[in-house]
């Protein structure tokens, strides 16, 4: 982010950023991973999901919030990959954490260690 605030090309620009492509499902065990804790190995069928969601928009009362919505379910099963390409070529940017499996675990631990996560046994 120093890159393109510090950069007089980037000026007026928008650029996607980001370090690795990673699935919700991948960035969950990850974190799973990080605490220590255990997490399902098997999961709802995305249909069952929407179809439950849409039960529930119906049968909530109005004025409260639905819990599990359709759209909830859209944004944890659906892909969205971020082009790099405009920063990569403009400005030369290239991630300095490309691993994402270690930059979890050791923001888990950062938080863990700084009281903001804790753990119970």
């Amino acid at each position: 982010m120093l890159l393109v605030a510090n950069h007089p090309r980037a000026k007026g620009e928008v650029y996607n950023i980001k370090s690795y492509d990673l699935t919700q499902r991948e960035y969950f065990t990850f974190y799973a991973d990080a605490c220590g804790g255990c997490y399902p190995k098997r999961s709802v069928p995305v249909w069952l999901a929407y179809l439950f969601a849409w039960f529930k928009e119906l049968t909530t009362p109005k004025g409260k919030e639905v819990l599990v919505s359709r759209n909830r379910i859209r944004r944890f099963t659906n892909t969205r990959l971020l082009d790099t390409t405009k920063i990569e070529t403009e400005l030369g940017f290239t991630p300095e954490h490309t691993d994402a499996k270690t930059v979890i675990s050791e923001a888990v631990r950062w938080l863990i260690d700084n009281g903001y996560l804790p753990l119970t046994s």
